[in-house]
């Protein structure tokens, strides 16, 4: 706890017990002399929350409450509309670094991630796409490849991405599914028996929640979602694929939740997927099945190899934090029908932005951002390194070539895409955009592998982060010309 008063610095620290006559004091005094208020306090959590309160009045008992904020996640991304900027998601939490599983264990970066711009969220402005990619958190980003993709398709057809946050290899591959007619399961039940049909049936934040462990945030209890499809998948071809869709979110966990779970022998389980055993039981079909990147989306999953199709029953099972708001499954149509268009961007342009405000249009979780109110300051520490020049960087987003665009936070990557390059759709066609992104982004979580650095740098070829080799392919001419934005931490 740090408390300013004019010349007068003051620091001092609350901390843990330390056995028999050994309790610290709970209250802190700090002397202000003619001072009539403090300029500022500043605390520092152990969950490593950076906290400042302005102008705390002298002469009281003041009771602190601590601010309840998420310090990192991953970019948040927002499209024109046609009226405003509007929020879509966060992205590429699956190329997170440095993440804490377990005492020796991070878990492995997947560095590209493929994400869906919802159709009826994005119009083009004087004949171009614009996108933002914003770093609103208390993390560094390094992008490596930025474009859009460009599915033309039957108007009667949905399209999606294969998907999803696996922590294993091999990760999802991004190549599109479609799906013309969605099947929905005729009973959904929870882990007490609960009819949650309903909130699995459309997309509204009304979701099938967890059973919350309160005590590590991202945890919750052993529980399922049991669905029953009826007799619906006997009749389809045998030999076309069948997808899995999951529309929901994950409270991420962070590093230093992860290692205190792991002191209470805590271990955190991926979904997996259970079928009937014949004998009144279930049995692990699919050990793991990932989740939800992040905040609300679409993931998918192709289980043409599970023995579904004649009971049409299913267990969706873990001790996960997350919430389900859609699930169905369906063929997957894609066929010579569709066509495939890439757009490189015409500005990529790198800039320092604020921080979108959080805001829930309901008052329940998840919060989303809005790109018109921003906060300008906002308590985050700083990572020192060296980050990307602000400017046009479309040369650094063209290629994989582990030479990233470095994102501090607060800033944006402003992008605009020359919607003209594309053919006309013809009559009765439609046309979904996906983005394409490759990078990799860090925290600031104590128990992060180099939490408070930029480098090292992470690239293409190693086995986990931090790597035992450095990327050589930053090279010192990519970083005398690119990365001369240096940043001190606090």
């Amino acid at each position: 706890m740090e408390v300013k008063s004019g010349q007068r610095l003051q620091v001092a620290s609350v901390t843990a017990s330390s056995g028999y006559l050994g309790a610290p004091p709970r209250r802190l005094h700090f002397g202000l002399g003619e001072q009539g208020k403090a300029d500022y306090v500043r605390l520092f959590w152990s969950d490593a929350v950076l906290q400042s309160e302005l102008e705390v009045a002298a002469n009281q008992n003041w009771l602190i409450n601590k601010m309840q904020r998420k310090p990192s996640s991953c970019p948040i991304l927002f499209v024109w509309d046609g009226e405003r900027f509007a929020y879509v998601t966060d992205f590429l939490g699956v190329g997170g670094v440095g993440f804490f599983i377990e005492p020796g264990v991070y878990a492995p970066p997947d560095p590209t991630e493929d994400v869906r711009l919802p159709p009826e969220l994005i119009a083009p402005r004087n004949g171009r796409y614009l996108i933002k990619v914003t770093e609103p958190l208390e993390e560094v980003t390094y992008l490596d490849q930025l474009h859009l993709v460009a599915y033309d398709h039957p108007e009667e057809w949905e399209i999606y991405p294969d998907e999803r946050f696996t922590g294993t290899q091999p990760f999802p591959t991004g190549k599109p599914f479609a799906v013309a007619e969605k099947i929905f399961p005729k009973a959904a039940r929870n882990h007490h028996g609960e009819n949650v049909l309903d909130k699995i049936r459309k997309i509204d934040r009304k979701y099938a929640k967890p059973p919350k462990d309160t005590r590590f945030v991202g945890y919750a209890d052993d529980h399922w979602i049991e669905l029953d499809f009826g007799k619906q998948l006997q009749n389809l071809d045998p030999d076309a694929s069948l997808i899995l869709y999951l529309y929901g979110w994950v409270e991420y966990t962070y590093s230093h939740v992860n290692y205190a779970a792991s002191q209470a022998e805590n271990t955190m389980r991926s979904p997996w997927i259970e079928v009937p055993d014949g004998k009144g039981g279930w049995r692990v079909a699919l050990p793991e099945m990932g989740f939800p990147a992040g905040l609300p989306r679409m993931m998918t999953l192709d289980i043409s190899a599970l023995p579904i199709r004649k009971e049409g029953r299913m267990r969706i099972r873990t001790n996960m934090e997350i919430f389900w708001d859609q699930i169905f499954v369906g063929e997957n149509v894609l066929g010579t029908q569709m066509r495939e268009n890439i757009l490189q961007p015409s500005v990529a342009e790198l800039r320092y932005l604020g921080y979108p405000s959080e805001f829930s249009p309901d008052g329940a979780d998840p919060t989303l951002y809005d790109y018109q109110r921003l906060d300008m300051g906002v308590p985050f520490k700083n990572m020192t390194g060296d980050f990307t020049r602000f400017g046009d960087v479309r040369e650094l987003l063209k290629k994989v070539d582990d030479q990233f665009v470095i994102m501090a936070r607060g800033d944006e990557i402003s992008l605009e895409f020359d919607a003209s390059q594309l053919p006309e759709l013809p009559k009765g066609w439609s046309r979904t955009l996906v983005l394409h992104s490759d990078g990799y982004c860090k925290d600031m979580d104590l128990y992060t592998a180099f939490p408070d650095t930029v480098k090292p740098l992470p690239y293409h070829g190693m086995k986990n982060y931090p790597p035992v080799e450095p990327n050589l392919s930053a090279s010192k001419e990519y970083q005398r010309v690119w990365n001369t934005r240096r940043i001190v931490g606090n």
